[in-house]
This record gives structure tokens, C-alpha cells and sequence, in this order.
């Protein structure tokens, strides 16, 4: 192979190794984005969700409830929890984030996401009082939105929490609304599990649901073997290809070589063709020129 087809190879060879490595580099960046875990957003896009206290059921920032009152809380839910999953937490704060009902409310879903209130179903509740600016907003989990729907919500707060709340007796309008919400939440979750049984075959079995983490590692897996084989046929192609131009460039050399020997075979039968042509031409002239010496000396006889 000369030296020219040797410098064209190579030049294949690297621009498929830098086409594979430009792949790789804009791969895995996007697997990490893909992979990379989260926290749900804020109202207003900048404020921290807190952890939840040890109780859990009772976040007291503002340090505006009773030990009665807190004691009541965790007691119910507690039953609630055992018998149905039903969660209600109750948050008081100096300055509840967002600056309107919307950006409250959407706050406030996410920390039931983050805190996992009433589970992965979403069975749970949270009343938040913010104390400064004298604001109060109550959100319900995803499978409680049909009972706890925008109007009961709002009737339940007008009713149980905004007399005492305007008087600034934030305790008592907590235990009321907590009382009140609370046995609503369990005589809904009591007829969801009734209709639950009675819907369920006896041969059908329960699927545990899925927690964030499993499914987010199942994601980051699927993305992980996707990219593996995305990775795996690019070289198979790159192989393909690579071996195609090897091959065909094979096959010119090979080509080339064989109309060399050609051509030196054919010069090599014309010096051979015309060595023998002279010495065909010397010897004719050695006969004629032995015939004349006879004939000369067959005259003295």
C-alpha cells in the first residue's frame, strides 16, 4: 500500500474517532441533566421549602398554638394515618411566601409533595396561617381534592377559622378548623375504602405504588441503557463504515498491482520477442555467408 493511501486511511480512521468522541461529549451531559434529581418549585420560584418538624403534623413557626391544641393534632392524625393514610398538617409562619391566594396555594402543593403529606396517593390536607400580613390558606392532596374542592375549603375557613382568626385567637380557630376538617377527612377516606373493597376481585392483587425514588431510578436506568445502545450502534456503524473503506480501498490496490505486473509482463514479452528476432536474423546471415565460401571454393576443384 503506498504512502498516499496509507495518509488517506488514516484520515478516515481519525474523523470517525473524533466524531465518536464528539458524541460522547454531547451524550453524557444530557444523561446527567436527565438524571439529576430536583425539589418541587417554590411559589415564587426562589423561596425554600423547610423540613418537616419531628411531629411532622405540627409546624409552629410562628409559636401562635397551645400544647392542647398541638397534642389534639397529633393524636388524631395519628388514628387517621393508621386507619386510611389521612394526614392533615397545620403550618404557622411569620410571612407564608407568594403574594396572592395562587402563589400561596401553589407553595403550599409543593411542600405536600416535598413532605409527602398523605402519601404518594395524596391523602392529606395542610391549613397554613401566615401571622404578619394576616393571611390564611388551606390546600388539599391530590386524592382529597374532590371532597376538600375550593368551596368547602373556603366555607370550611369562614366558618371555623375567621372568627377567631380576625380576633387574633389563632389557637382556637386552629382547633376548630382541624376538628371540623378532620372528621370530614375521615368519613371521606371511610367511604373510599368501602368502595374500595367492594370494587376489589378476590384474585386481583395489590401493586405497591412506586416512590419517587424507585421511579426516578428507573429513569435514570432506562436513560442509561438508551444511551448505552444509541453508543453501541454508532460504533457498529462506524465499524461497518470503516470496514466498507477498507475494503474498497483494498480492492483498488489490489486492482493497481495487477495492471503493474500486467504492463511489466507485457514489456518483458516485447524484449524477449525481439532478442529472439535478431538472433533469427544472425543466424540466416551465417548461412548465406557459409553457402558463398563453398560455392567459392567447389570452383578449384
Amino acid at each position: 500500500m503506498t504512502s498516499v493511501h496509507q495518509a488517506g486511511v488514516r484520515r478516515i480512521l481519525s474523523l470517525l474517532l473524533a466524531f465518536i468522541l464528539v458524541f460522547s461529549v454531547c451524550a453524557i451531559p444530557a444523561l446527567a441533566d436527565e438524571a439529576g434529581d430536583s425539589e418541587p418549585a417554590s411559589a415564587d420560584g426562589s423561596s425554600a421549602i423547610p423540613q418537616p418538624t419531628v411531629d411532622f403534623y405540627v409546624y409552629d413557626e410562628a409559636n401562635v398554638l397551645s400544647a392542647e391544641t398541638k397534642s389534639t393534632i397529633l393524636a388524631k392524625n395519628a388514628e387517621l394515618n393508621e386507619k386510611y393514610g389521612v394526614q392533615i398538617v397545620v403550618m404557622t409562619v411569620n410571612l407564608l411566601p407568594g403574594s396572592d391566594l395562587e402563589s400561596r396555594a401553589t407553595y403550599l402543593t409543593s411542600v405536600i409533595q416535598s413532605w409527602k403529606v398523605g402519601g404518594e396517593q395524596g391523602n392529606g390536607l395542610i391549613l397554613a396561617l401566615s401571622i404578619s400580613d394576616e393571611d390564611y390558606v388551606a390546600v388539599a392532596g391530590n386524592n382529597f381534592k374532590p371532597e376538600f374542592t375550593n368551596v368547602v375549603l373556603k366555607n370550611l375557613l369562614n366558618e371555623q377559622l375567621e372568627p377567631d382568626f380576625k380576633n387574633k385567637a389563632y389557637d382556637a380557630g386552629v382547633a376548630k378548623f382541624f376538628t371540623a376538617a378532620a372528621q370530614r377527612a375521615e368519613t371521606y377516606a371511610a367511604s373510599l375504602a368501602a368502595s374500595a373493597e367492594l370494587s376489589e376481585e378476590p384474585e386481583a392483587s395489590a401493586v405497591p405504588e412506586k416512590t419517587e425514588d424507585e421511579k426516578s431510578g428507573g429513569s435514570v436506568f432506562l436513560s442509561i441503557l438508551k444511551f448505552l445502545g444509541t453508543f453501541v450502534l454508532v460504533l457498529l456503524a462506524l465499524a461497518v463504515i470503516s470496514l466498507i473503506v477498507i475494503q474498497v480501498h483494498g480492492q483498488m490496490v489490489r486492482k493497481k498491482r495487477r495492471e503493474a505486473r500486467r504492463r511489466r509482463a507485457q514489456q518483458r514479452g516485447g524484449a524477449a520477442s525481439a532478442r529472439r528476432t535478431e538472433t533469427g536474423s544472425v543466424r540466416r546471415s551465417d548461412s548465406v555467408k557459409d553457402s558463398d565460401y563453398r560455392a567459392f571454393m567447389d570452383r578449384y576443384k
